[in-house]
């Protein structure tokens, strides 16, 4: 897509990313039927649907504490999607599977787009927008193991399928520069 912009985000844009976060991993839930795969997916899902969830990336807080490390996705000035990265020192402590993250690391937090979006490159070129503005030696980030598509894409973008973690398994991270 050609009007594809990044730009960091600021207060502003934080009610809007909500929303678009919500519709965006909403039709992932349903796509990989997350709350069937495990108790906890059962209860993230129910915190996406609610007007008032309880903890995790779905409350309003998430969006306020890690604004200063996200980036926005446009199209033609409308908000499509976002990019968390978060550096290894701020991140803070041990990666699941994986040695104290060092200072020349990133985190790739969080990234998502409006259904309409997706398959058009858009994730991609987020990764490698994020990858340039934000580099790093070395990057990880995990996804629900559930998630089929996740783990191609990440692997499409260079990144090597790690260790599995979490209760039952349900997340795996992926490394690149390890």
């Amino acid at each position: 897509m050609k009007n594809i912009k990044f730009r960091p985000a600021t207060e502003k844009d934080i009610e809007t990313l909500y929303r678009v976060k919500i519709a965006a991993f909403s039709d992932e839930f349903e796509e990989f039927k997350y709350a069937e795969a495990d108790e906890i997916f059962k209860k993230i899902v129910e915190d996406s649907k609610s007007d008032n969830p309880k903890e995790g990336m779905f409350l309003m807080d998430w969006h306020k504490s890690f604004i200063d490390f996200t980036f926005v996705i446009e199209n033609e000035a409308e908000i499509i999607g976002s990019i968390v990265i978060v550096p290894g020192e701020p991140f803070g402590g041990d990666y699941p599977g994986y040695d104290a993250i060092r200072s020349d690391t990133n985190v790739l937090l969080c990234m998502y787009v409006l259904p309409k979006y997706k398959n058009k490159g858009i994730g991609a070129a987020a990764v490698q927008y994020a990858e340039q503005v934000k580099p790093a030696k070395r990057w990880i980030l995990s996804t629900p193991d559930v998630s089929v598509k996740n783990k191609h894409f990440y692997e499409k973008c260079g990144y090597s399928v790690g260790t599995s973690y979490g209760p039952n398994d349900i997340l795996r991270t992926f490394t690149k520069g390890f």
